[in-house]
């Protein structure tokens, strides 16, 4: 950890400059085998909890703000740019990589091909060193390019609140604000319902009290919800906005309809004039009715990287 916040901090304090001193030659050198050796200390940190790791957080995330904001520096592009690729999907619930997938079927073939290049190098580490552990061979089949945004998401809502927390945020507001770091990671922040845990968290509420922290979350919301196809960069029409609106509220009339009894056929016909009105709707829900009628929408909180409870379930929903 000491190492690792030592050469983040000197980075990030020395800004786009600190490849220009380092020159072409090093930097292609010496880069990769930095960013990804602080990668899979991170990574491991994080998954064992290192209360350490999450003091000098903000530290790390501004270091990596500064490495993707550098993009166009080639030796850096390369490297950094897997780690907000297609392997990152392994974040994402089942339907919901299922449901993008069938989006983009080109993409389900080259996530094929990427977990069998690593069954085949995980299949040949094992027989050439059988004695390795269940956790060593765990972390080959999620590799650090996986698991390290997601992760650093993660860990900003578990702090709630605080510099690591607005670190965080800042740099996943720069990811989502740039079509090579969108592209793929937009859709894992919004599976894992980031900002939606982050402003119902009562700790974070208080704080969105001070015009900072309320800057900070605003500008990740905006970020995500710019009108752009991820994949291409293309603006849809503004008929097009319109209609994928009314195709949702159709969805959500229709689930209240099928499964709600008497409360679904009260909110089916009723009209939703902003989101205050759809807000109001949700909270007449019960509980288990929300599940249902947040799976018809497919935009359940379920994660692999959190433990919800029923009242977070509600919010981050609603929130939706």
């Amino acid at each position: 950890v000491a190492v690792l916040v030592s050469i983040a901090a000197v980075c990030a304090a020395k800004g786009p400059s600190a490849w220009r001193s380092l020159g072409e030659r090093r930097l292609a050198e010496g880069f990769r085998a930095c960013f990804d050796g602080l990668a899979r200390e991170a990574v491991a940190a994080m998954k064992e909890g290192d209360a350490a790791f999450r003091t000098y957080l903000a530290t790390y995330a501004s270091f990596l703000s500064l490495c993707f904001a550098s993009l166009d520096v080639a030796a850096v592009r390369k490297v950094v740019l897997r780690y907000a690729s297609l392997p990152t999907w392994a974040a994402l619930t089942d339907d919901r990589r299922r449901r993008e997938f069938t989006r983009y079927p080109q993409l389900e073939r080259h996530w094929h091909h990427i977990l069998q290049r690593r069954a085949a190098a995980a299949k040949s580490s094992s027989s050439s060193s059988l004695d390795k552990d269940t956790t060593t061979k765990r972390e080959e089949a999620e590799p650090p390019e996986a698991l390290l945004l997601p992760l650093l998401a993660k860990c900003a809502v578990d702090l709630r609140g605080g510099k690591g927390t607005r670190a965080v945020v800042s740099l996943l507001t720069d990811l989502a604000s740039q079509l090579p770091t969108r592209r793929f990671l937009r859709t894992v922040l919004v599976d894992m319902r980031v900002y939606e845990r982050l402003v119902s968290s009562s700790s974070v509420r208080k704080k969105k009290k001070k015009k900072k922290d309320e800057v900070f979350l605003e500008a990740y919301r905006s970020a995500l919800d710019v009108d752009v196809e991820d994949q291409t960069g293309a603006a849809p029409s503004r008929t097009e906005v319109a209609a994928e609106r009314r195709r949702r509220y159709h969805v959500f009339q229709k689930a209240c309809f099928d499964h709600l009894g008497d409360l679904g056929r009260d909110i089916a016909f009723g009209t939703f004039k902003d989101r205050d009105d759809l807000a109001v709707a949700f909270e007449r829900i019960p509980g288990d009715g929300l599940r249902v009628v947040a799976a018809r929408l497919g935009v359940e909180t379920r994660s692999a990287f959190f433990d919800d409870d029923h009242q977070q379930n509600r919010e981050t929903t609603t929130t939706s």
